[in-house]
């Protein structure tokens, strides 16, 4: 089936979707159920398309690694139904041959040429993909690495397509697939972030889901953040509060996902009350020992006084055991800070390792929050 075309005193015209219906028919049968005309257009392949696009050879490369991944259906898809509410061509079939589906022959050669343009404009192979790749050759441009740095043309271009395929994709979902928005904006994310479109790769904490943060200027991985594949994983983290020791799961977010106690949940501090003791020190060592204690005392392990943040940075030298990064005591910024020292039990206590030197060790806090409850 094709789009088609009508033609009235041999001049194209557009005609809505309900006179269509009413189009008559040949041979018991509506116009656009013939035959379609068979054109040659050479080599029309997505791959062929995006080589021909005056864009950077870094931009081609990320449609290629999409086009492969994704193919080009779901545009013409998005299309179709995109279209359903446009104004339609339509072609007069007493002008039409039933066996080629081109025009007839006993019309002039300037009538021909016009009708069989049009017939093989409208049938020409992913006409719609097509479509999607005229805009982003309007989007970008080729710069010269003399005028701009490379890197940054690089990111700039990156940043502009895949906003573009974003908003495409989530489209397709949202009319295809029905899903709601959110739950829309969810799965093109985890489409674009599981091929490697030259994003940070990382690997998720809760599901240990190997992603590229492709699109970084979002900020959806951005800090602690960078540790979860999606906003469900975050929401499913489990943290031990590194000020009281109390143990919590981060929950979904209630007003935003960047909500200022989500993000403080995320850094293993489970509260409001306990970020200014997170930020005092002495208070800090005091409430961790007690946390330690109690925790201790709950999984029934040992427990040596002796041990705190500090002794236990002193005794390593302050070098994170896991990356082996110098780490710090002192709080040097009011965000996230994944080198602040921390004390890590190789063996957790709720798995039965006791509060004692042969079982702690300096751990810069990204690590600690990687590591969780696992032992490596």
């Amino acid at each position: 089936m094709f789009i088609g075309l009508r033609v009235s005193s041999f001049h194209l015209t557009q005609v809505s979707q309900t006179k269509r219906k009413q189009l008559p028919t040949v041979t018991g049968q509506p116009y656009c159920c013939t035959v379609p005309a068979k054109f040659d257009y050479g080599d029309r392949s997505p791959e062929t398309l995006i080589a021909k696009l005056k864009i950077s050879e870094f931009a081609k490369d990320i449609l290629i690694k999409l086009i492969d991944e994704f193919g080009p259906d779901w545009h013409q898809k998005l299309y179709d139904v995109q279209d359903q509410s446009d104004l339609k061509w339509e072609i007069d079939p007493d002008l039409i041959d039933l066996k080629n589906g081109m025009a007839k022959e006993n019309l002039s050669t300037e009538q021909q040429l016009v009708i069989n343009t049009a017939l093989k404009n409208s049938l020409r192979p992913f006409m719609r993909y097509e479509y999607f790749l005229d805009s982003i050759e309007e989007l970008l441009s080729d710069k010269s690495s003399d005028e701009e740095d490379e890197e940054w043309i690089q990111k700039f271009d990156s940043s502009l397509l895949l906003k573009e395929w974003r908003n495409e994709r989530i489209s397709y979902w949202e009319s295809i697939k029905g899903f709601g928005g959110k739950e829309a904006r969810n799965q093109t994310y985890l489409d674009l972030e599981k091929i490697d479109l030259g994003g940070k790769s990382c690997t998720c904490h809760t599901c240990g889901v190997f992603f590229y943060d492709n699109i970084p200027d979002l900020f959806h991985h951005a800090g602690v953040k960078e540790l979860y594949c999606s906003v469900s994983c975050e929401s499913k983290a489990s943290f031990e509060c590194i000020v009281c020791g109390e143990e919590y799961v981060v929950g979904h977010p209630h007003a935003s996902l960047f909500d200022t106690l989500r993000i403080l949940r995320l850094q293993s501090i489970c509260s409001h009350e306990c970020l200014p003791i997170y930020k005092t020190e002495k208070l800090l060592q005091s409430r961790y020992v007690s946390g330690a204690r109690r925790r201790a005392l709950k999984y029934g392990v040992d427990f040596d006084e002796t041990i705190n943040r500090e002794s236990v940075f002193k005794s390593e030298l302050g070098k994170c055991y896991l990356c082996q990064i110098e780490t710090h005591l002192e709080h040097i910024s009011e965000g996230y800070e994944p080198r602040l020292a921390t004390v890590d039990h190789v063996m957790p206590i709720s798995k039965g390792g006791p509060h004692t030197w042969g079982n702690v060790r300096n751990c810069c806090l990204k690590c600690n929050i990687t590591k969780h409850d696992r032992i490596y």
